[in-house]
């Protein structure tokens, strides 16, 4: 097809037809692809959301006069859009490695890790471009992108919708667990270090 042409293939099928792209997506061959897609689309839409940001970081300075602030946060967005290819790169072995983690405890990995690493490629990459729309563009994407993510699973895996649906949904509740269970914690220590304050003085 040539590179640009199977970039927008590939982007088009994953966005408009993602049953269909992910039912025919390749299962294995290597990640060099996939993750050259996902780093190509994801620096642009993560430079791109990077912009969006400075121009709010901007306006909020034309508002303050804070420059102090001001400063730290364009060196902050600066260094995000030099790094955000390996940030992109990171970030998917990291998400990627985390479902298929949770796919082997439902039950649903009929494939290896690399097709776990695919799909998660082609669908982070397609929706990082959701970017490009100011302010709500991130959300939206997000949301497509755990749609994608579940789909994709469902079909390259050859599994039932419920265990791709927990192989995406239970990483965010059990990490929302572990947040609410340590707070609680904190609560209940606090709690009781107060009481032993006033206990002994």
């Amino acid at each position: 097809l040539g590179f640009f042409t199977a970039i927008w293939e590939t982007l088009k099928g994953v966005l408009i037809n993602p049953t269909q792209t992910f039912a025919e997506m390749r299962t294995e061959g290597g990640i060099g692809k996939p993750i050259l897609y996902a780093i190509i689309l994801g620096s642009i839409g993560g430079v791109i959301g990077v912009v969006w940001q400075g121009l709010i970081s901007t306006l909020d300075f034309m508002a303050t006069q804070e420059i102090a602030k001001y400063a730290a946060n364009v060196v902050y967005l600066v260094l995000m859009a030099i790094f955000m290819p390996l940030i992109v790169a990171v970030g998917l072995f990291i998400s990627s490695g985390i479902a298929h983690l949770f796919l082997i405890i439902v039950g649903g990995t009929n494939k290896s890790f690399e097709t776990t690493f695919r799909v998660f490629a082609y669908t982070n990459g397609s929706v990082a471009l959701f970017q490009i729309i100011p302010f709500c563009g991130g959300i939206v994407g997000g949301i497509w992108g755990l749609v994608c993510n579940i789909i994709g699973l469902k079909e390259a895996h050859e599994i039932t919708t419920g265990k791709a649906v927990l192989a995406i949904l239970l990483p965010t509740i059990f990490f929302i667990f572990c947040c609410g269970g340590a707070f609680l914690l904190i609560v209940i220590l606090g709690i009781g270090g107060t009481g032993a304050l006033h206990k002994y003085f």
